[in-house]
């Protein structure tokens, strides 16, 4: 069997190069694929506000549970929050340990013998529009979760706490906690007072 020469074999292998990067370039530019970028339009409509809160319970020495915990908080599609419902679910985790009072903790003048949790999520509420379509709808965008612990002194089914400076304190129903724990209105008069 005969062999090519150098420069037959140099030409056949350019030819071949030519017609690959030919037939490539064919099948490429018949076979586009339209991409659309969906640009959007952003309204803030509430801007860093409290937009849920969930009480994680009271816990007190004996209940005190020393691992770290995923902690999660959902807020839930058309749920109302400053005003506004959200179009879209969103889920937040934060791993936290729960536990039980320590000595330095305080209400007024007294050691505290429990601790109430809740997670808080602040975030904006934003209304995006497709400028293509048109569509809109709110959405929760910049979120984020805090946890709050509050040191308070419970006697039966009544609790007393002390305000954010521990200057003042007050009794309250364990069920009247609780319930404010839940609530992003309320817990302000809970919490800051």
């Amino acid at each position: 069997m005969k062999q090519l020469s150098r420069k037959a074999f140099i030409t056949f292998f350019l030819i071949a190069i030519a017609l690959f990067i030919i037939v490539g370039y064919k099948y490429v530019s018949r076979h586009e694929v339209l991409v659309t970028a969906s640009s959007y339009q952003y309204e803030v409509l509430v801007n860093d506000a409290e937009l849920k809160a969930k009480n994680l319970g009271v816990v007190n020495a004996e209940k005190s549970k020393i691992p770290y915990q995923k902690q999660t908080i959902t807020l839930n599609q058309k749920e109302d929050m400053s005003g506004f419902k959200i179009d879209e679910p969103l889920t937040l985790e934060k791993i936290m340990q729960l536990k039980g009072p320590s000595k330095q903790d305080k209400v007024g003048k007294q050691n505290a013998n429990a601790v109430a949790y809740e997670l808080v999520v602040v975030g904006d509420i934003v209304r995006q529009t497709d400028q293509q379509t048109k569509k809109s709808q709110v959405v929760v965008v910049n979120a984020r979760v805090s946890s709050v612990r509050i040191p308070l002194v419970l006697d039966k089914q009544t609790a007393t706490i002390a305000n954010s400076n521990n200057t003042k304190t007050k009794t309250i129903s364990l069920d009247e906690l609780n319930n404010s724990l839940d609530d992003v209105a309320k817990r302000k008069n809970i919490i800051a007072w």
